[in-house]
Protein backbone atom coordinates (compact mmCIF):
# COMPACT_ATOMS: atom_id res chain seq x y z
CA UNK A 1 0.00 0.00 0.00
CA UNK A 2 2.01 3.42 -1.41
CA UNK A 3 1.43 6.26 0.82
CA UNK A 4 -1.64 9.07 1.24
CA UNK A 5 -5.46 8.41 1.82
CA UNK A 6 -7.51 5.22 1.07
CA UNK A 7 -10.02 6.29 -1.57
CA UNK A 8 -13.51 4.56 -1.30
CA UNK A 9 -16.31 4.93 -4.02
CA UNK A 10 -19.43 3.70 -2.84
CA UNK A 11 -23.54 4.24 -2.60
CA UNK A 12 -23.69 5.18 0.32
CA UNK A 13 -25.44 8.45 1.88
CA UNK A 14 -28.66 7.73 -0.19
CA UNK A 15 -29.61 6.51 2.11
CA UNK A 16 -30.41 2.25 1.10
CA UNK A 17 -29.56 -0.28 3.73
CA UNK A 18 -27.61 -2.77 1.66
CA UNK A 19 -25.16 0.11 0.38
CA UNK A 20 -24.98 1.85 3.68
CA UNK A 21 -23.96 -1.40 5.58
CA UNK A 22 -21.47 -2.44 2.87
CA UNK A 23 -20.02 0.82 3.44
CA UNK A 24 -19.89 0.25 7.47
CA UNK A 25 -18.52 -3.17 7.35
CA UNK A 26 -15.36 -1.74 4.88
CA UNK A 27 -15.09 1.55 7.40
CA UNK A 28 -15.48 -1.13 10.80
CA UNK A 29 -12.08 -3.60 8.66
CA UNK A 30 -9.88 -0.19 8.47
CA UNK A 31 -10.55 1.54 11.53
CA UNK A 32 -9.44 -1.91 12.80
CA UNK A 33 -6.67 -2.69 10.53
CA UNK A 34 -5.76 1.54 9.79
CA UNK A 35 -6.71 3.39 12.25
CA UNK A 36 -4.19 6.05 12.10
CA UNK A 37 -5.05 6.56 7.84
CA UNK A 38 -7.18 8.95 6.20
CA UNK A 39 -10.14 7.56 4.36
CA UNK A 40 -12.28 9.15 2.20
CA UNK A 41 -15.71 7.95 1.06
CA UNK A 42 -16.96 9.51 -2.76
CA UNK A 43 -20.85 8.84 -2.75
CA UNK A 44 -23.95 10.29 -4.13
CA UNK A 45 -24.73 12.44 -0.67
CA UNK A 46 -21.67 12.58 1.72
CA UNK A 47 -23.71 15.10 4.58
CA UNK A 48 -26.25 11.96 4.86
CA UNK A 49 -23.52 9.30 4.68
CA UNK A 50 -21.14 11.69 7.78
CA UNK A 51 -23.97 11.48 9.63
CA UNK A 52 -24.67 7.36 9.14
CA UNK A 53 -21.13 6.54 8.99
CA UNK A 54 -18.81 8.98 10.64
CA UNK A 55 -18.63 6.74 13.86
CA UNK A 56 -17.63 4.06 12.50
CA UNK A 57 -13.67 4.91 11.44
CA UNK A 58 -11.92 7.86 13.82
CA UNK A 59 -10.14 9.84 10.13
CA UNK A 60 -12.70 9.08 7.68
CA UNK A 61 -14.04 11.91 5.68
CA UNK A 62 -16.94 12.16 3.06
CA UNK A 63 -17.01 14.04 -0.60
CA UNK A 64 -19.01 13.17 -3.93
CA UNK A 65 -16.34 14.41 -6.34
CA UNK A 66 -16.37 11.96 -8.46
CA UNK A 67 -20.07 11.56 -8.98
CA UNK A 68 -20.83 15.41 -9.39
CA UNK A 69 -18.02 15.29 -12.16
CA UNK A 70 -19.54 11.69 -13.85
CA UNK A 71 -22.93 13.61 -13.38
CA UNK A 72 -21.69 16.98 -15.18
CA UNK A 73 -21.27 15.04 -18.12
CA UNK A 74 -23.86 12.17 -18.27
CA UNK A 75 -25.80 14.13 -20.99
CA UNK A 76 -23.42 12.97 -23.53
CA UNK A 77 -26.07 10.64 -25.46
CA UNK A 78 -23.31 8.67 -27.15
CA UNK A 79 -20.95 6.43 -24.35
CA UNK A 80 -17.91 7.13 -26.36
CA UNK A 81 -18.44 10.86 -26.13
CA UNK A 82 -19.21 10.59 -22.62
CA UNK A 83 -15.85 8.70 -21.51
CA UNK A 84 -13.48 10.63 -23.33
CA UNK A 85 -15.04 13.94 -21.43
CA UNK A 86 -14.79 12.18 -18.20
CA UNK A 87 -11.17 11.57 -19.01
CA UNK A 88 -9.93 15.22 -20.38
CA UNK A 89 -12.23 16.86 -17.32
CA UNK A 90 -9.52 14.01 -14.80
CA UNK A 91 -6.68 15.25 -16.85
CA UNK A 92 -7.10 18.77 -17.65
CA UNK A 93 -8.99 20.17 -14.51
CA UNK A 94 -10.80 23.28 -14.94
CA UNK A 95 -12.53 24.16 -12.14
CA UNK A 96 -11.83 24.42 -8.19
CA UNK A 97 -15.79 23.26 -7.94
CA UNK A 98 -13.73 19.23 -8.56
CA UNK A 99 -10.28 19.79 -9.21
CA UNK A 100 -9.28 19.91 -5.38
CA UNK A 101 -11.18 16.71 -5.26
CA UNK A 102 -9.15 15.35 -8.77
CA UNK A 103 -5.95 16.30 -7.15
CA UNK A 104 -6.85 14.23 -3.98
CA UNK A 105 -7.29 11.51 -5.86
CA UNK A 106 -4.40 11.67 -7.94
CA UNK A 107 -2.23 11.48 -4.87
CA UNK A 108 -4.65 8.96 -2.99
CA UNK A 109 -3.16 5.39 -1.60
CA UNK A 110 -6.02 3.00 -3.70
CA UNK A 111 -8.92 3.99 -5.04
CA UNK A 112 -11.68 1.26 -4.58
CA UNK A 113 -15.03 0.62 -6.08
CA UNK A 114 -17.09 -0.86 -2.86
CA UNK A 115 -19.28 -3.47 -4.34
CA UNK A 116 -23.18 -3.06 -4.73
CA UNK A 117 -25.69 -3.10 -7.64
CA UNK A 118 -25.16 0.89 -8.96
CA UNK A 119 -22.77 0.32 -12.27
CA UNK A 120 -24.61 -0.81 -15.20
CA UNK A 121 -27.16 0.60 -18.01
CA UNK A 122 -29.77 1.06 -15.89
CA UNK A 123 -28.12 3.88 -14.38
CA UNK A 124 -25.44 4.55 -17.31
CA UNK A 125 -24.21 7.65 -15.91
CA UNK A 126 -22.61 5.73 -12.91
CA UNK A 127 -20.42 4.18 -15.61
CA UNK A 128 -18.47 7.63 -15.68
CA UNK A 129 -16.99 6.68 -12.21
CA UNK A 130 -15.26 4.11 -13.77
CA UNK A 131 -14.08 6.18 -16.80
CA UNK A 132 -12.88 9.12 -14.26
CA UNK A 133 -11.57 7.00 -11.98
CA UNK A 134 -9.44 4.28 -14.85
CA UNK A 135 -8.58 7.34 -16.53
CA UNK A 136 -6.44 8.74 -12.88
CA UNK A 137 -5.11 5.43 -11.98
CA UNK A 138 -3.42 4.88 -15.78
CA UNK A 139 -2.42 8.49 -15.47
CA UNK A 140 -1.01 8.62 -12.08
CA UNK A 141 -0.39 5.49 -11.21
CA UNK A 142 -2.96 4.80 -8.45
CA UNK A 143 -3.71 1.49 -7.91
CA UNK A 144 -8.02 0.61 -8.42
CA UNK A 145 -9.64 -1.84 -6.67
CA UNK A 146 -13.28 -3.56 -7.63
CA UNK A 147 -14.90 -5.46 -4.93
CA UNK A 148 -18.81 -7.28 -4.76
CA UNK A 149 -19.49 -5.73 -8.00
CA UNK A 150 -22.78 -6.58 -9.58
CA UNK A 151 -22.95 -4.66 -12.97
CA UNK A 152 -26.12 -6.20 -14.40
CA UNK A 153 -27.51 -5.51 -16.51
CA UNK A 154 -25.18 -4.09 -19.39
CA UNK A 155 -26.09 -3.52 -22.67
CA UNK A 156 -23.57 -4.25 -25.60
CA UNK A 157 -21.83 -1.32 -25.92
CA UNK A 158 -21.47 -0.68 -22.11
CA UNK A 159 -20.14 -3.79 -21.38
CA UNK A 160 -17.71 -2.92 -24.53
CA UNK A 161 -16.81 0.33 -22.83
CA UNK A 162 -16.47 -1.35 -19.16
CA UNK A 163 -14.07 -3.98 -20.36
CA UNK A 164 -12.18 -1.60 -21.73
CA UNK A 165 -11.43 -0.11 -18.42
CA UNK A 166 -10.82 -3.72 -16.68
CA UNK A 167 -7.92 -3.98 -17.70
CA UNK A 168 -6.92 -0.61 -15.22
CA UNK A 169 -8.15 -2.58 -11.87
CA UNK A 170 -5.18 -4.07 -9.46
CA UNK A 171 -7.72 -6.87 -8.65
CA UNK A 172 -11.79 -6.46 -10.15
CA UNK A 173 -14.44 -8.96 -8.36
CA UNK A 174 -17.75 -9.78 -9.19
CA UNK A 175 -20.82 -10.85 -6.91
CA UNK A 176 -22.71 -13.18 -9.48
CA UNK A 177 -22.13 -15.25 -12.40
CA UNK A 178 -23.44 -12.87 -14.95
CA UNK A 179 -21.17 -10.09 -14.17
CA UNK A 180 -18.21 -12.29 -13.51
CA UNK A 181 -18.97 -13.46 -16.83
CA UNK A 182 -19.47 -10.31 -18.96
CA UNK A 183 -15.99 -8.61 -17.59
CA UNK A 184 -14.02 -11.26 -17.36
CA UNK A 185 -13.99 -10.72 -13.13
CA UNK A 186 -12.95 -13.10 -10.42
CA UNK A 187 -16.09 -14.33 -8.72
CA UNK A 188 -16.16 -13.68 -5.68
CA UNK A 189 -18.74 -12.59 -3.03
CA UNK A 190 -21.24 -9.25 -2.08
CA UNK A 191 -19.04 -6.94 0.08
CA UNK A 192 -21.95 -7.07 2.73
CA UNK A 193 -20.29 -10.71 3.84
CA UNK A 194 -17.54 -8.18 5.49
CA UNK A 195 -19.65 -6.63 7.44
CA UNK A 196 -21.40 -9.41 8.66
CA UNK A 197 -18.00 -10.21 10.60
CA UNK A 198 -18.84 -6.43 13.12
CA UNK A 199 -21.32 -6.90 15.38
CA UNK A 200 -24.51 -4.68 15.58
CA UNK A 201 -25.86 -5.46 12.58
CA UNK A 202 -28.56 -7.87 13.96
CA UNK A 203 -31.03 -6.73 16.73
CA UNK A 204 -30.63 -8.20 20.09
CA UNK A 205 -34.47 -7.35 21.14
CA UNK A 206 -36.21 -10.55 22.42
CA UNK A 207 -39.84 -9.14 21.31
CA UNK A 208 -40.32 -9.38 17.73
CA UNK A 209 -42.41 -10.20 15.66
CA UNK A 210 -42.67 -13.54 13.52
CA UNK A 211 -43.97 -12.41 10.25
CA UNK A 212 -41.65 -9.51 9.06
CA UNK A 213 -42.32 -8.16 5.43
CA UNK A 214 -40.67 -5.64 3.19
CA UNK A 215 -41.91 -4.51 -0.20
CA UNK A 216 -40.26 -2.01 -1.79
CA UNK A 217 -41.86 1.29 -2.89
CA UNK A 218 -39.74 1.76 -6.23
CA UNK A 219 -38.49 0.43 -8.94
CA UNK A 220 -40.79 -2.73 -9.56
CA UNK A 221 -43.07 -3.54 -12.60
CA UNK A 222 -46.44 -1.46 -12.26
CA UNK A 223 -47.70 -4.25 -13.50
CA UNK A 224 -47.01 -6.88 -10.46
CA UNK A 225 -48.24 -4.66 -8.37
CA UNK A 226 -51.59 -6.24 -7.58
CA UNK A 227 -49.64 -9.80 -7.84
CA UNK A 228 -47.50 -8.42 -5.05
CA UNK A 229 -49.88 -7.30 -2.77
CA UNK A 230 -52.00 -10.37 -3.24
CA UNK A 231 -48.67 -12.99 -1.98
CA UNK A 232 -48.34 -10.25 0.91
CA UNK A 233 -51.96 -10.89 2.31
CA UNK A 234 -51.18 -14.62 2.04
CA UNK A 235 -48.19 -14.16 3.74
CA UNK A 236 -50.33 -12.32 6.43
CA UNK A 237 -52.93 -14.77 6.41
CA UNK A 238 -50.34 -17.67 6.90
CA UNK A 239 -47.66 -16.89 9.33
CA UNK A 240 -49.40 -13.23 11.12
CA UNK A 241 -51.43 -13.93 14.23
CA UNK A 242 -54.39 -12.35 13.09
CA UNK A 243 -55.54 -10.94 9.58
CA UNK A 244 -55.51 -7.08 11.62
CA UNK A 245 -51.46 -7.74 11.69
CA UNK A 246 -50.87 -8.95 15.20
CA UNK A 247 -46.87 -10.50 15.16
CA UNK A 248 -46.57 -8.56 11.95
CA UNK A 249 -44.20 -5.88 10.72
CA UNK A 250 -43.11 -4.14 8.01
CA UNK A 251 -39.38 -2.73 7.32
CA UNK A 252 -38.40 0.03 5.51
CA UNK A 253 -34.11 -0.16 4.11
CA UNK A 254 -34.84 3.00 1.27
CA UNK A 255 -36.46 5.92 3.07
CA UNK A 256 -39.14 7.72 1.73
CA UNK A 257 -40.06 5.35 -0.91
CA UNK A 258 -40.48 2.02 1.44
CA UNK A 259 -42.53 3.78 3.59
CA UNK A 260 -45.14 4.52 0.90
CA UNK A 261 -45.91 1.49 1.19
CA UNK A 262 -45.96 1.21 4.27
CA UNK A 263 -49.00 3.92 4.13
CA UNK A 264 -51.03 2.11 2.28
CA UNK A 265 -50.62 -1.43 4.64
CA UNK A 266 -50.58 0.18 7.80
CA UNK A 267 -54.49 0.61 6.42
CA UNK A 268 -55.23 -3.12 5.43
CA UNK A 269 -53.52 -4.47 8.87
CA UNK A 270 -53.87 -1.79 11.58
CA UNK A 271 -52.52 -3.65 14.17
CA UNK A 272 -48.93 -4.20 12.35
CA UNK A 273 -45.68 -2.85 13.85
CA UNK A 274 -43.11 -0.68 11.96
CA UNK A 275 -39.42 -0.59 11.47
CA UNK A 276 -38.21 2.41 9.62
CA UNK A 277 -34.67 2.64 8.41
CA UNK A 278 -33.28 5.05 11.17
CA UNK A 279 -34.28 2.43 14.01
CA UNK A 280 -32.62 -0.75 12.08
CA UNK A 281 -29.75 0.98 11.08
CA UNK A 282 -29.38 2.14 15.12
CA UNK A 283 -30.66 -0.92 16.88
CA UNK A 284 -29.79 -3.78 14.02
CA UNK A 285 -31.69 -5.09 11.93
CA UNK A 286 -35.14 -7.21 13.71
CA UNK A 287 -34.30 -10.87 12.85
CA UNK A 288 -35.31 -13.40 15.51
CA UNK A 289 -35.35 -17.37 15.72
CA UNK A 290 -38.43 -18.83 14.05
CA UNK A 291 -39.54 -15.70 12.06
CA UNK A 292 -40.65 -16.03 8.21
CA UNK A 293 -40.06 -13.01 5.93
CA UNK A 294 -40.97 -11.70 2.59
CA UNK A 295 -38.82 -9.48 0.75
CA UNK A 296 -38.32 -7.93 -2.44
CA UNK A 297 -34.65 -6.29 -1.50
CA UNK A 298 -31.79 -8.19 -2.48
CA UNK A 299 -29.39 -7.17 0.77
CA UNK A 300 -32.54 -8.74 3.13
CA UNK A 301 -32.85 -11.47 1.52
CA UNK A 302 -29.04 -12.41 1.94
CA UNK A 303 -28.87 -10.85 5.26
CA UNK A 304 -31.63 -12.71 6.69
CA UNK A 305 -30.62 -15.88 5.52
CA UNK A 306 -27.11 -15.20 7.38
CA UNK A 307 -29.50 -14.67 10.27
CA UNK A 308 -30.92 -17.95 10.04
CA UNK A 309 -34.36 -16.76 9.00
CA UNK A 310 -36.67 -18.06 6.77
CA UNK A 311 -37.72 -16.28 3.55
CA UNK A 312 -39.21 -15.66 0.64
CA UNK A 313 -37.70 -13.22 -2.15
CA UNK A 314 -39.64 -11.65 -4.77
CA UNK A 315 -37.86 -10.48 -7.95
CA UNK A 316 -40.17 -7.29 -8.90
CA UNK A 317 -37.77 -6.90 -11.83
CA UNK A 318 -36.01 -9.68 -14.08
CA UNK A 319 -33.49 -8.13 -15.63
CA UNK A 320 -32.23 -6.19 -12.19
CA UNK A 321 -33.52 -8.14 -8.92
CA UNK A 322 -33.50 -11.00 -10.93
CA UNK A 323 -29.62 -11.70 -11.09
CA UNK A 324 -29.25 -10.59 -7.73
CA UNK A 325 -31.75 -12.86 -5.72
CA UNK A 326 -30.56 -16.35 -8.33
CA UNK A 327 -27.22 -15.22 -7.30
CA UNK A 328 -28.13 -15.84 -3.22
CA UNK A 329 -29.83 -18.69 -4.19
CA UNK A 330 -27.11 -20.02 -6.18
CA UNK A 331 -24.81 -19.54 -3.16
CA UNK A 332 -27.36 -22.12 -1.07
CA UNK A 333 -29.58 -19.67 1.02
CA UNK A 334 -32.31 -22.10 0.82
CA UNK A 335 -34.47 -19.17 0.35
CA UNK A 336 -37.67 -19.57 -2.05
CA UNK A 337 -37.29 -16.54 -4.96
CA UNK A 338 -40.68 -16.27 -6.92
CA UNK A 339 -40.28 -14.37 -10.13
CA UNK A 340 -43.11 -12.94 -12.02
CA UNK A 341 -44.42 -16.13 -13.45
CA UNK A 342 -44.52 -18.10 -10.50
CA UNK A 343 -46.87 -14.56 -9.06
CA UNK A 344 -49.11 -14.99 -12.00
CA UNK A 345 -49.32 -18.82 -11.85
CA UNK A 346 -50.73 -19.03 -7.85
CA UNK A 347 -47.45 -20.75 -6.69
CA UNK A 348 -47.65 -21.58 -2.31
CA UNK A 349 -45.32 -19.77 -0.51
CA UNK A 350 -42.85 -21.69 0.80
CA UNK A 351 -40.69 -19.68 3.04
CA UNK A 352 -37.27 -21.44 3.73
CA UNK A 353 -33.69 -21.27 4.83
CA UNK A 354 -30.94 -23.79 4.09
CA UNK A 355 -29.43 -25.37 7.83
CA UNK A 356 -26.15 -25.21 6.23
CA UNK A 357 -25.70 -21.72 5.13
CA UNK A 358 -24.29 -20.33 8.32
CA UNK A 359 -21.23 -22.50 7.56
CA UNK A 360 -21.10 -20.69 4.40
CA UNK A 361 -21.72 -17.18 5.76
CA UNK A 362 -18.83 -17.61 7.80
CA UNK A 363 -16.51 -19.09 5.14
CA UNK A 364 -17.76 -15.93 3.19
CA UNK A 365 -16.91 -13.63 6.32
CA UNK A 366 -13.35 -15.31 6.27
CA UNK A 367 -12.70 -14.90 2.57
CA UNK A 368 -13.82 -11.03 2.58
CA UNK A 369 -11.57 -10.09 5.21
CA UNK A 370 -8.60 -12.14 3.71
CA UNK A 371 -9.24 -10.33 0.84
CA UNK A 372 -9.72 -6.87 2.76
CA UNK A 373 -6.27 -7.58 3.85
CA UNK A 374 -4.49 -8.16 0.82
CA UNK A 375 -5.41 -4.89 -0.72
CA UNK A 376 -4.84 -3.34 2.67
CA UNK A 377 -1.71 -4.63 4.14
CA UNK A 378 -0.48 -3.65 7.50
CA UNK A 379 3.00 -2.08 7.66
CA UNK A 380 4.44 -5.41 8.74
CA UNK A 381 3.08 -7.40 6.14
CA UNK A 382 4.69 -4.84 3.56
CA UNK A 383 7.40 -5.31 5.00
CA UNK A 384 7.47 -9.04 4.87
CA UNK A 385 7.07 -8.91 1.24
CA UNK A 386 9.70 -6.44 0.55
CA UNK A 387 11.79 -8.94 2.75
CA UNK A 388 10.45 -12.21 0.90
CA UNK A 389 10.47 -10.17 -2.25
CA UNK A 390 14.16 -10.06 -2.24
CA UNK A 391 15.05 -13.09 -1.52
CA UNK A 392 12.94 -14.58 -4.00
CA UNK A 393 15.07 -12.12 -6.42
CA UNK A 394 18.03 -13.45 -5.62
CA UNK A 395 17.26 -17.22 -4.43
CA UNK A 396 17.59 -20.30 -6.51
CA UNK A 397 14.65 -22.07 -7.51
CA UNK A 398 14.18 -24.39 -4.65
CA UNK A 399 15.23 -21.35 -2.17
CA UNK A 400 12.48 -19.22 -4.11
CA UNK A 401 9.86 -22.16 -3.18
CA UNK A 402 10.54 -21.91 0.49
CA UNK A 403 10.84 -17.98 0.73
CA UNK A 404 7.16 -17.52 -1.19
CA UNK A 405 5.60 -20.28 1.57
CA UNK A 406 7.08 -18.20 4.07
CA UNK A 407 5.78 -15.47 2.79
CA UNK A 408 2.09 -16.74 2.74
CA UNK A 409 2.65 -18.36 5.89
CA UNK A 410 3.60 -14.48 7.58
CA UNK A 411 0.55 -13.18 5.59
CA UNK A 412 -1.94 -15.84 6.76
CA UNK A 413 -0.71 -14.82 10.36
CA UNK A 414 -0.66 -11.07 10.19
Amino acid sequence: MRPGAIYLVSAAGIPNYGDDFITRGWLCFLAKRHPAVEVWVDCPDPGVAATLLARFHPRVHFTDTIWRVSEQHAHEAELSVFREALRERVVALGTPRYDIGLERMRHAASIHFLGGGYLNSIWQGNLGLVFAAAEISRRFAVPLFGTGIGAMPLSPEARSAFLEEVPQFSYFEARDDETADALGAVHGYDDAFLGIGYPGWNSQDPDLPGAMVLIQGDFADDDLRGEVDRVVDMFVRRYAASPAGEGLAFVEAYPPVDGQRWAEYRVRYPAARYFPFQGIWEEGLPLAPGQKWLTTRFHLHLLGAAGGVAGTAINVRDDYYGTKHRSLWRLGTGWQVMDASDLRSDVPLAPNVAADFRVLVNDASRSKEQLARRLYPSARMRATRRIFGAMTRRADPVKRVFAQISAQRASAAS
